[in-house]
């Protein structure tokens, strides 16, 4: 019984922890997670596809907001 109530503990834990990482789009005001990439760069995820917990990114579960955002083309820097 104790066990459990630890993991329900441990549940809250990572899932206040998640809610912290959450922010927000500043274009379309889509809840974003963001990663950073194996090359350094920091990168918004739709914050779907991310579970509490998840610290490392993986582009086969989570989604790139770059990709789904409706205003994305306003962010997107010309090319030279």
């Amino acid at each position: 019984m104790i066990l459990d109530e630890r993991d329900d503990e441990s549940e809250d834990v990572a899932d206040a922890r998640h809610e912290r990482r959450v922010a927000r789009c500043r274009s379309c005001n889509a809840r974003i997670i963001w990663f950073t990439t194996d090359g350094g760069k920091k990168m918004p995820v739709d914050e779907g596809t991310v579970e509490a917990g998840e610290y490392v990114l993986d582009l086969s579960r989570h989604r790139s907001h770059f990709a789904t955002c409706p205003k994305a083309a306003q962010h997107r820097r010309a090319k030279a």
